[in-house]
């Protein structure tokens, strides 16, 4: 087989390597995008389930309700125990607040990604009381 054109193919094998470079190029930033957005989906799945497990806690949503100082360590601890048994890796920072206050947790980083979730908790119809915890967390 004989080649009569070589310039019309050489052309044609110039277009094709550009459009692979492309491509190559366009599926490495959406496979980036991809995995980040898939952390950012773990985390948000994490703090929620956490946020649930202490409003169907009985005991931690007692503790919310009551508003008095340094009861927080049994929050804390049930917020580190849940993030271990998930695999860890993330660092936390939570805060109760009254349901019509802005609720940011403290001490958070300034350098990284924050998925923060808050839920209200309340007693019972009877009683009255509604507080709100808000969760943030980052990669640690």
């Amino acid at each position: 087989m004989v080649i009569k054109n070589k310039k019309g193919f050489l052309r044609i094998l110039e277009a094709f390597i550009a459009i692979i470079l492309i491509a190559g190029v366009l599926g490495f930033f959406y496979v980036n995008n991809a995995q980040k957005q898939n952390k950012n989906e773990v985390g948000q799945n994490l703090a929620r389930i956490i946020l649930e497990e202490i409003a169907n806690d009985n005991n931690l949503r007692g503790i919310i309700l009551a508003d008095t100082a340094g009861t927080d360590a049994e929050i804390d601890l049930k917020i580190s125990e849940l993030i271990e048994k998930s695999g860890g890796g993330y660092k936390y920072s939570f805060k109760i607040c009254e349901l019509n206050e802005i609720c940011i947790p403290d001490n958070l980083p300034k350098d990284k990604e924050i998925i923060s979730g808050e839920i209200s908790v309340s007693a019972t119809l009877n009683e009255q009381k509604f507080k709100k915890i808000t969760l943030s967390l980052w990669e640690g």
